[in-house]
């Protein structure tokens, strides 16, 4: 199972903001040809933007819970440098995630955006949505999208 998530937005962007340009992201406008999950039935006025890390889906949006200092002691080096080169790889997804949705924010009038995360396989459902501010969200403490319904504002 894969997690894909959506940006929805009120209206379609005239232009992709410099920040999807990120080697970490994937963005798409999705339409009916290629809305493989049938999401805009959700969302029928709106138009949305699959956002996916350069792997293709969203699955990688998340920060590992990180080990203990004594967890290290037992690792090979080799090990122990992987991990923190992926450690470094996820904050930079993250950043650049939360730039592009500041980015998207910045042009709503309302500084908001809404986005929709659905596991591919399970049922397509509407819940009530999760109220976050960008600073809350993307916090490395605690990075994880998933399948919600987000509604994400500046402050």
């Amino acid at each position: 199972m894969c997690l894909m998530l959506y940006a929805v937005l009120p209206n379609k962007l005239s232009e992709l903001p410099q920040s999807a340009k990120s080697p970490y992201l994937s963005i798409s406008e999705i339409n009916l040809s290629n809305d493989l999950y049938n999401i805009s039935s959700l969302f029928p006025d709106k138009q949305l933007y699959f956002i996916g890390t350069e792997e293709g889906c969203s699955c990688k949006f998340s920060i590992p819970k990180g080990l203990k200092d004594s967890d290290y002691e037992s690792l090979p080096k080799d090990l122990i440098t992987e991990i923190i080169e992926s450690s470094k790889k996820d904050i930079q997804r993250m950043n650049d995630l939360r730039m592009f949705c500041e980015d998207l924010i910045s042009q709503t009038v309302d500084n908001k955006i809404e986005l929709y995360g659905y596991w591919i396989g399970e049922e397509l459902k509407l819940s009530d949505p999760v109220l976050y501010n960008i600073q809350s969200l993307f916090n490395p403490e605690n990075f994880y999208m998933e399948d919600k319904y987000y509604i994400l504002s500046r402050n």
